[in-house]
């Protein structure tokens, strides 16, 4: 959550080229980007965007180059607006990680500093989307209702299945109806009717498996 405080942003450009200033479009964000002395060239879009936010987003540009010499003015800056305004919160865009002695003494003098790689990492805005993602409620899950099985997939698995326990039991398989409609139950379905048992039947006989002479079986 972005507070109504001036919230300050300090961007290391030489360190990090930004490309949008999009999401500090908010009047208590204050922009200013500290270029070194290669950044000799900006991307055409952001100098417009910084034109467009007025008083609201500067340069400064480092005269001189040298070892940590755009840090320093960094620091420099956060010295003074801090001293002038105490309960702004200021952020530091840069992955130097060099700056965090620095911002870690100023929050124990009660000064919000932080840094951020990326103007999307800020604090505020990880906060923003943080609160979106618990507000958008998730998704029921649709139950997958398994198709049913017809009639004449279940008698095709029974047929393939009893047949090789008949391979298997031969030459030790039942020699009734009866008792071949019982095996069958046992190893197929303990509630299968015995209409789906003469269909099994008939179609083990036609396909010559089996050989029914007088209610017996060969």
């Amino acid at each position: 959550m972005v507070t109504s405080k001036n919230n300050y942003v300090l961007i290391d450009y030489e360190n990090v080229q930004v490309q949008s200033l999009a999401l500090l479009k908010e009047d208590n964000f204050n922009v200013i980007i500290f270029l070194g002395k290669t950044n000799t060239k900006l991307d055409k879009s952001l100098v417009i965007q910084i034109q467009q936010r007025g008083e609201k987003a500067r340069y400064v540009e480092l005269e001189t180059s040298g070892k940590n010499a755009l840090d320093f003015h960094i620091a420099y800056y956060i010295g003074q607006l801090s001293s002038s305004d105490p309960s702004g919160c200021f952020h530091v865009i840069s992955k130097d990680t060099g700056f965090d002695p620095l911002l870690q003494h100023l929050k124990s003098k009660k000064i919000s500093a932080v840094r951020s790689e990326s103007i999307e990492t800020m604090p505020c805005f990880e906060q923003r989307k943080t609160e979106a993602n618990k507000q958008v409620p998730k998704a029921k899950e649709k139950s997958v209702t398994k198709p049913e099985v017809s009639e004449k997939q279940r008698h095709h698995k029974y047929f393939t299945e009893y047949l090789t326990v008949l391979i298997k039991r031969h030459p030790a398989n039942p020699k009734t109806i009866a008792g071949l409609f019982n095996h069958m139950k046992s190893h197929l379905d303990k509630n299968m009717t015995n209409q789906t048992f003469q269909k099994l039947l008939q179609a083990f006989v036609q396909n010559g498996y089996i050989k029914l002479n007088d209610k017996k079986l060969t």
